[in-house]
């Protein structure tokens, strides 16, 4: 005011806005619309201090008022501060079971507030004790969640309990997340993740035998208690080799640089750990080191040799390491293997569904939604899609038996797979026999199910495969997802709408082939009969749907208005009567209005109180209207047979153990075939005969020319192995007619040890008689490898060479590399340039790039000739 006064101007709100919530009382409070009343308002905070006195609510803001002295404080940044002080949000998904979900991001993620099983539960008469119980469900998903935080070594100190069938551990009494954490692991879930990974692992290094010159890939017996026995341990893979591997020191999977200085081996083992971990201790490196050096020191823990890897995984936070002794090659493998085999192994997928259901989280992902009323439309794109229809696939039936009980003997029953847009019905009949021998037959019939889904999709061409499954109940989506994630990238999803596929069960012409059926078989129809030479597949459906819902609500007034007459529809082969376009609208008018009438009744309202909207999706069925009914999961049951496995008490005394336990029983053996390792030395012979030499491209004038005996050649080709790499040193002299031109006569094979892309061989030539007339030129090796995986290599080893070997000239010297493929050869030569000298021996060419390592090195000129025959020795020892 004093301001503006000088000023000889007037206070607008702009001169205020700076000052508008600062003072004590606020600015603003002297513009509120009670600002003349409050002077009247005397001794406020004296009557707020008394009412502690006969007001029993404590109010905890008895000092102000918010008229008088206006907001002091405002909560615009709490949320972003107190997420900030509790560490960020990743901060606080570590303490959570977040990474055990696999969710790509938390972002587009929502909580299901109450599961299906609470909201029947609610408004049922319960007794208290019911009650009681259903309010634990809601704190049970909170103990689950929080689990890494609460379950842990600091928070609960004393005795730690093993859960039964895991690898878990109870840090304290917490029955809630016990009950939880068995749900998850339900079925020996842990046991099957253990040989599940043991089974990708051995798959991988069998098709890398090449690479890693492996000869046999065998998967160990193991006690089915190995995968949660938490004090010993034993080989789950053992890898054989018919020469020596050159092992590296113990080293992580996460340390690039190995020295392979330690003793050679033929043996290899591999030992898988899985674990749990919780919010202090999930450190998977410091974890998989630790157990190695345990187990390799303990006297429990049986391994074949002193040389192999312990790879862990832990299932709480999904994070992998390997810790142990690396054979030339397999780290590489490793690194690409495991970060595929942590997205898409079927057994982990399943555990991350069950967790995500267990703390009721799921994502709001566009491409996972369900087929609903609003993306109908989409069945009838490019893509092809089929329903799935299992309703049927186990069938009973009741009889009496004499002492008056009921009891259910199992009939033929069929999948339906539909395919909206052609018409086409797949009847898969499941006889009954199949059932003999299983108990639980409602949760094995939807594994069964998945499986001969799976089996038939193996059967069609890849060009007929479908895109998206839409399968009718919703049990089937976990047993399809867990098979198809082996075959194909074909998307299973749910569905809102309850269409009734399963009454083509009731139509005679297909029950009676389903039932007479002596064996499973497949049946193929079309339910669109000839419609679509008149009508498009949006309509034909919308009949079958109309047709499929009106024999589901009323069967005898279904027929009687279809005018379907049995005995002349056998003699067809169709399975509608054949009616024109006319006719049929009138048809699906009176269906639409038999639909429409038996939902009002049930429901006691007027048809003219539905809106178009709420016609059409009771016509398709949404969950709203028809409520469904599921049953609840199951496993598939396996083959009990007895099998032996060895352990060592603490004794050292060695116990054989029989087991019928089906879990840890898959047998995995592979052996190295010789046979396309044979031909394809054969074949290097005749591609080496057309050798290619690049003519075109630029030399120096001044530079060498290098000239090399094609009988050489082609006899180093036909003694070498493109599956691992020769090497020779080149011996010749200098042409007599020409200075520049140097010919190559002889080459000499040292002994050397050939593995991979790690090429070990003796850096001293050998002296011989036989070349006291020549001069050492350099060297040749054969090879698959392209240009650029090796030249880094041959570059240091050519510096090596030139550094210890007398006789061989720096700026004469070079390294000849016979590129060998399976359609083609070519020859190239290369020198050393000086500063390429310099630099090879002192710095890390490994991690060079192309461009960087071809500035040390130079391109030399070299040609066949027939002119001369050369010659070959190599050592006796």
């Amino acid at each position: 005011k004093k301001k503006a006064k000088k000023k000889k101007k007037k206070l607008t709100i702009e001169d205020l806005e700076p000052y508008w919530n600062k003072g004590i009382p606020r600015i603003n409070t002297l513009f509120q619309k009670d600002r003349f009343l409050l002077i009247y308002d005397k001794g406020w905070r004296m009557r707020n201090i008394f009412k502690k006195f006969y007001i029993l609510k404590y109010n905890p803001f008895w000092w102000t008022d918010q008229k008088h002295d206006g907001k002091l404080w405002n909560l615009f940044n709490y949320k972003t501060d107190i997420i900030q002080a509790l560490g960020g949000i990743h901060g606080m998904l570590e303490h959570t079971l977040f990474k055990g979900t696999y969710f790509p991001s938390w972002e587009g993620l929502f909580w299901e507030k109450s599961s299906g099983f609470e909201e029947t539960m609610k408004f049922r008469k319960l007794t208290n004790a019911q009650r009681t119980g259903l309010n634990q469900i809601p704190n049970r998903r909170f103990t689950l969640w929080w689990s890494p935080t609460i379950n842990r070594a600091n928070v609960y100190i004393g005795f730690q309990v093993q859960l039964d069938l895991t690898g878990i551990f109870m840090h304290g009494k917490i029955p809630t997340l016990k009950i939880s954490l068995i749900q998850i692991f339900r079925a020996h879930l842990w046991q099957k993740i253990h040989e599940s990974l043991i089974i990708d692992l051995a798959q991988t290094l069998d098709s890398q035998t090449d690479t890693l010159g492996i000869e046999i890939v065998q998967k160990e017996t193991i006690h089915p208690r190995k995968s949660y026995k938490m004090n010993s341990s034993c080989a789950d893979i053992v890898l054989y080799c018919n020469s020596l591997w050159h092992c590296s020191s113990t080293t992580l999977i996460s340390d690039l640089n190995d020295v392979f200085d330690q003793k050679f081996t033929s043996k290899y083992w591999i030992d898988i750990q899985l674990r749990w971990g919780d919010f202090d201790s999930h450190d998977i490196e410091r974890y998989v080191r630790s157990r190695y050096l345990d187990f390799c020191t303990d006297l429990q823990s049986i391994y074949p040799s002193t040389t192999g890897l312990m790879i862990g995984f832990d299932l709480a936070y999904n994070l992998y390491s390997a810790y142990g002794n690396w054979i030339p090659g397999i780290k590489i493998v490793f690194i690409q293997c495991l970060s595929k085999l942590i997205k898409v192994n079927p057994s982990l997928f399943v555990l991350r569904e069950r967790i995500r259901k267990g703390v009721q989280l799921y994502s709001s992902d566009p491409s996972a939604q369900s087929l609903s009323s609003k993306n109908y439309g989409s069945l009838f794109m490019n893509e092809v899609v089929w329903f799935v229809d299992d309703t049927n696939v186990y069938r009973v039936t009741i009889h009496k038996t004499a002492e008056g009980n009921f009891a259910t003997k199992p009939i033929n029953g069929a999948i339906l797979i539909i395919n909206p847009r052609t018409g086409q019905l797949f009847v898969k009949i499941m006889h009954s026999s199949l059932w003999d021998g299983h108990r639980r037959l409602g949760h094995y019939s939807k594994w069964k199910c998945a499986e001969e889904i799976v089996s038939l999709l193996n059967s069609i061409p890849k060009e007929e495969l479908p895109g998206k499954l839409i399968v009718s109940r919703k049990v089937l989506l976990e047993p399809l997802e867990v098979h198809l994630l082996d075959t194909s990238n074909i998307k299973v999803i749910g569905t809102d709408l309850l269409i009734p596929f399963y009454t083509l069960m009731k139509l005679n012409h297909i029950n009676d082939v389903v039932l007479k059926s002596k064996v499973s078989k497949l049946l193929i129809f079309n339910i669109y009969d000839n419609w679509l030479k008149n009508s498009s597949s949006y309509t034909a459906f919308a009949r079958i749907l109309l047709i499929l819902r009106g024999l589901h609500i009323n069967y005898k007034k279904t027929i009687s208005i279809l005018n379907i007459n049995y005995k002349n529809l056998s003699f067809s082969k169709y399975l509608w009567p054949n009616l024109d376009a006319q006719e049929w609208i009138n048809v699906e008018v009176i269906l639409k209005d038999l639909i429409i009438n038996d939902y009002c009744q049930r429901h006691k309202i007027t048809t003219s109180s539905l809106t178009q909207v709420e016609i059409r999706d009771i016509i398709l069925g949404l969950e709203q209207y028809l409520k469904p009914k599921s049953n609840s999961s199951s496993n598939i049951k396996h083959e009990k047979e007895m099998t032996s496995s060895k352990t060592v008490s603490k004794d050292n005394v060695v116990i054989k153990s029989f087991t019928k336990s089906p879990y840890e029983r898959i047998k995995f053996k592979s052996k190295k075939n010789w046979k396309p390792r044979l031909q394809k030395k054969i074949n290097t012979f005749a591609i080496v005969r057309n050798l290619f030499i690049n003519k075109n491209e630029k030399f120096n004038a001044n530079s060498r020319i290098f000239l090399i005996s094609k009988h050489l050649v082609l006899k180093f080709a036909s003694i070498s192995d493109t599956c691992s790499e020769t090497f020779g040193y080149i011996y010749g002299k200098d042409s007599i007619e020409f200075n520049n031109i140097s010919e190559i006569i002889c080459i000499s094979i040292p002994p050397q040890l050939v593995s991979g892309l790690s090429l070990a061989m003796a850096i001293k030539h050998i002296p011989h008689k036989s070349t006291d007339d020549f001069e050492i030129l350099g060297w040749i090796h054969l090879t698959a490898y392209t240009e650029n995986q090796i030249l880094s290599r041959n570059l240091r080893y050519h510096a090596k060479l030139i550094t210890n070997i007398d006789g061989l000239n720096g700026n004469k010297s070079i390294f000849v590399i016979l590129f060998v493929s399976n359609s083609y050869s070519t020859l190239k030569a290369f020198s050393l340039t000086a500063e390429g000298f310099r630099n090879s021996l002192s710095t890390n060419i490994e991690k060079l790039d192309k461009d960087n390592i071809k500035k040390y090195l130079r391109k030399v000129s070299i040609s066949l000739s027939n002119k001369f025959q050369g010659f070959f020795f190599g050592s006796k020892k």
